[in-house]
């Protein structure tokens, strides 16, 4: 797993997408390792990578085709939303494959399900409408790397 990130290239330089396609192959390859962090992390630097670009970055069509599904239909819905966010960001409209994701069946505080309420109401009130409308639970400063 961590040499597929490392394979990513060098976060300095202009932003070299990666795609909604290899990002659910990774982040499905790494929930089947039981390496939920590493879904994590591959899945925020795509996402990052997609926001942080140039305003005058052009998206190859390629990056956004929609991926084959996955196994875990939350982190499917996941992805699909992050990518319709970041499209969101870049002010682009999302693709039909990112907004008409099925929302969760119930209310996910991604990455913190054992958290406690105060906590979980805390994100809730940061979470974009794009992830509440489907049941996620995110911060809008979750999808930046540095």
């Amino acid at each position: 797993m961590g040499q597929a990130i490392s394979s990513m290239g060098d976060m300095k330089t202009e932003a070299r997408f990666i795609s909604a396609a290899d990002t659910a192959a990774t982040v499905e390859r790494a929930l089947e390792l039981g390496d939920e962090a590493a879904a994590i992390r591959h899945l925020t630097e795509a996402v990052s990578r997609l926001i942080q670009a140039s305003a005058d970055s052009k998206i190859p069509q390629a990056i956004l085709e929609a991926p084959d599904p996955i196994r875990d239909s939350r982190y499917e819905t996941l992805i699909a939303t992050a990518f319709a966010y970041a499209m969101s960001r870049r002010g682009e409209m999302p693709l039909a494959w990112m907004t008409d994701a099925k929302p969760v069946p119930t209310e996910w505080l991604w990455g913190g399900d054992g958290a406690s309420k105060p906590f979980r109401d805390f994100i809730r009130s940061h979470t974009p409408d794009i992830f509440r409308d489907k049941n996620i639970l995110t911060r809008e400063r979750d999808w930046t790397t540095l």
